[in-house]
């Protein structure tokens, strides 16, 4: 596939078109990698002050655009963006940006761009090699905990895991909605983890999607005559004073009124006791019961 790269530039002299490229912006498929020297920005800073602040000013106007208009899917040194952007867009820009500030009209590379090829052409087109950052291990703890007590041969064996619950099956519902695990006896079983170290738009995203889901799974239950269901969201704690401990505190405060209870991974050992003791039966062998 073909993928797109513009550099970024600090123009020091239109006269001579003396410059320094201090940033890369590379298009791949839907996704969009973006990094800004840190380095070279400091150093055009103390060549020419006069034009860094009109530079400085234009790049600002540039990274907000690319953040409100495209959502961020990872921050590490660089961000990865999933963009409906396009070439004809950074061409059109490339135009426009004479001053300064500079974005080069794009070139053509026939491959499909992730984290490391992007590392690679940044050392390669900036002339700065990034160091690679540490993995955030939060969210591999919490899927690492949740690995460990999905392991029960009883969530296998009665519960339905990572299942993809669809529109055809719960009227209401406009696109299918994942959780972690759904059973049924007298009741539905159903347990949905949302990690709260992720973004906020993500963690948004998932969690307006639980409460629509259970919003119609228990519309569901009153058609079928079933009894009143037990849901679950089991949260990744999130860092202390972070825009994600907001949003989750939010929502822990309104835990007594929500239709669904909020636990810990850790209590996925009662979950497990509950679905072993009662005569659960798995939600996708209960909607192909020709009974029912």
């Amino acid at each position: 596939m073909d993928s797109y790269f513009s550099l970024i530039k600090f123009v020091n002299n239109n006269d001579s078109n003396e410059n320094i490229v201090v940033g890369l912006i590379v298009m791949s498929g839907e996704k969009l990698y973006y990094n800004i020297s840190q380095t070279k920005l400091a150093f055009t800073k103390k060549l020419n002050p006069k034009s860094w602040r009109l530079f400085d000013f234009s790049l600002s106007k540039f990274n907000s655009f690319l953040e409100e208009d495209n959502d961020l899917l990872y921050k590490e040194q660089y961000k990865i963006f999933s963009s409906s952007l396009d070439k004809s867009y950074f061409s059109r820009l490339s135009n426009y940006q004479n001053g300064v500030f500079q974005i080069t009209k794009p070139e053509s590379i026939n491959m499909k761009f992730d984290k490391d090829s992007f590392y690679l052409y940044f050392k390669k087109l900036v002339g700065e090699e990034l160091t690679k950052p540490h993995p955030d291990l939060s969210k591999k703890r919490f899927e690492i905990k949740l690995k460990h007590y999905y392991q029960n041969k009883v969530f296998h064996q009665r519960a339905d895991l990572n299942y993809r619950v669809q529109p055809d099956n719960i009227p209401g519902l406009f696109f299918p909605v994942e959780v972690d695990f759904i059973a049924k006896n007298g009741q539905l079983l159903v347990g949905q983890a949302i990690d709260f170290n992720s973004q906020p738009k993500t963690i948004a995203k998932r969690f307006n999607e639980f409460e629509n889901l259970v919003y119609n799974l228990e519309k569901f239950s009153n058609v079928k005559k079933i009894d009143k269901g037990s849901y679950n969201l089991i949260y990744g704690r999130p860092q202390a004073r972070s825009e994600q401990e907001k949003i989750f505190n939010d929502i822990y405060r309104k835990k007594d009124e929500a239709p669904f209870k909020i636990i810990e991974p850790e209590e996925l050992n009662e979950i497990a006791k509950l679905l072993e003791s009662r005569s659960f039966e798995k939600f996708s062998d209960y909607l192909m019961d020709p009974t029912q």
